[in-house]
């Protein structure tokens, strides 16, 4: 069985990208402030959350692009306070971040009693250590490599001996051979 992989690029604005989250086997979350500005970010990190899909974060390092430590995110997430999705900005800021979003209509269309709370979001993100992101041209093949190794070794495991092994997963990335290995 081939592995497909999902890019939720095309339809951010609907967050139509829910509906792939089902069949997902993974969620990989890029981590940035406009990540979790999103509210269709938010609705497939709630989908993935509900359908117990393992949530692998990737931290982008750079302020300037968004970037957040591990720190503001669980902040972000379990303590600052928001005003209602698309409320006024007089409206009072007193919503989480789950709350804040108005989904819980939606939760209860799939099934569910209530969305995830912001530290069970923190929580799953940060379940396994995140994959630091680095923009520099010399760091993206560690990059690749370190997500493919994230995403590869739970499809695979079903398939390896049930004894303990010592498990090496080559990637050749082939855009690039004038590069020179890390």
């Amino acid at each position: 069985r081939t592995p497909k992989v999902f890019l939720d690029k095309d339809d951010l604005k609907t967050g139509a990208g829910a509906g792939y989250v089902d069949v997902s086997g993974q969620v990989l979350c890029v981590c940035t402030e406009r990540y979790f500005k999103s509210r269709a970010c938010a609705r497939e990190i709630f989908r993935a959350m509900l359908n117990g899909k393992p949530l692998i974060a990737v931290l982008e390092p750079d302020a300037s692009r968004g970037g957040l430590t591990r720190e503001a995110i669980q902040t972000l997430l379990a303590t600052a306070r928001y005003r209602k999705h698309n409320a006024k900005q007089k409206a009072p800021a007193d919503w989480t971040w789950s709350e804040h979003w108005s989904l819980d209509g939606e939760v209860r269309q799939w099934g569910f009693a209530e969305a995830p709370t912001g530290e069970q979001i923190a929580a799953a993100l940060f379940a396994q250590d995140p994959i630091e992101w680095n923009t520099f041209s010399a760091f993206q093949v560690h990059n690749l490599l370190a997500c493919t190794q994230a995403l590869a070794c739970p499809v695979i495991a079903p398939y390896l001996p049930a004894s303990p092994i010592l498990l090496c997963i080559t990637v050749f990335i082939t855009s690039n051979l004038t590069q020179p290995p890390l």
